[in-house]
């Protein structure tokens, strides 16, 4: 094998998907919490300094 393909096959790294990352963090986002979220963050629009 050449060396070129050689470093290239060394250089191959297995990757976790992404779809799995967090699963064993089991994040739970009460409604609440989410509509606090919203509302903190649409609470200034439409801003009445840009017109």
């Amino acid at each position: 094998m050449p060396e070129i393909e050689q470093s290239l096959a060394e250089a191959r790294k297995v990757y976790k998907p992404l779809r799995g990352l967090w699963k064993d963090l089991r994040p739970s986002i009460s409604a609440a919490e989410i509509d606090a979220a919203r509302k903190e963050m649409w609470q200034d629009f439409p801003r009445e300094d840009i017109s």
